[in-house]
């Protein structure tokens, strides 16, 4: 990949990311309790925002710019932790219940903190971290799917409710 197209990607990702975050952090002060509908939005928005980051750590096999490789590890760690401390706070009407959110039979706040934990120790070693990103991709694309899927189920839920 071109460093170029690299850049526009991870600028498109670091943008998504930032306006996701001031209009989830916004519904969040403004409401109690979440709708179904704030929920499925919340829900899809840190699904994508994982999609994204995980499609960017698979690329960081490719970098040899480590402050590129960097930059990517920062971005995903401080989506990782805003959302491992925006998801236990929230007060959602949702058909699911939230102490069964589970990936891989971890708790999903727990999943996202050993990736993040996983990320900060392989980002001391920016030679050798590149190799254990596609790990650490995999587990974030799984955690997206699950979010995802937390979107679309709470959806179908809306429409019996």
């Amino acid at each position: 990949m071109k460093r170029e197209q690299l850049e526009i990607l991870i600028y498109d990702t670091e943008t998504f990311v930032y306006f996701q975050q001031k209009k989830i952090d916004k519904i969040i002060k403004e409401k109690d309790i979440l709708s179904v509908d704030e929920s499925s939005f919340i829900f899809r928005n840190f699904s994508e925002s994982l999609y994204k980051l995980s499609e960017l750590l698979y690329k960081a096999v490719e970098i040899d710019n480590s402050s590129t490789i960097k930059e990517i590890y920062d971005l995903t760690l401080h989506t990782l932790g805003w959302i491992i401390f925006t998801f236990p706070s929230l007060e959602i009407h949702t058909p699911l219940f939230p102490e069964n959110f589970k990936i891989h039979n971890k708790d999903i706040v727990d999943f996202l903190a050993q990736s993040m934990i996983e990320l900060e120790n392989i980002s001391e070693n920016l030679k050798n971290s590149k190799y254990y990103s596609e790990d650490i991709a995999n587990n974030l694309k799984d955690a997206s799917m699950f979010f995802g899927y937390l979107s679309k189920v709470s959806q179908k839920g809306s429409l019996y409710s």
